[in-house]
């Protein structure tokens, strides 16, 4: 009996997880438009803050993806140890 109800409890696509999935995604929706809109928009004011060092940012945020891709698969297989095999 146990092993159909933790069977039922897996399969639910209602988790967690989920959940906070769909909530960071909403916050994220919201902040891009409100708070980020001056990357789409080369008019802005805000850009003559950035232009002395504008071209840096761009290597720095290209890195910065490498190292957020890249990280995902240089995780241990075993855990407690720092070597993946």
């Amino acid at each position: 009996m146990s092993t159909i109800l933790t069977a039922l409890k897996q399969s639910s696509w209602l988790r967690p997880k989920y959940l906070l999935f769909a909530a960071i995604g909403l916050m994220l929706a919201y902040v891009i438009p409100h708070d980020e809109s001056f990357l789409v928009h080369p008019k802005d004011p805000l850009w003559q803050h950035y232009e002395p060092f504008k071209w840096w940012l761009l290597p720095h945020g290209i890195a910065g993806a490498c190292a957020l891709l890249l990280g995902r698969f240089c995780r241990s297989k075993q855990p407690g140890t720092g070597v993946s095999t």
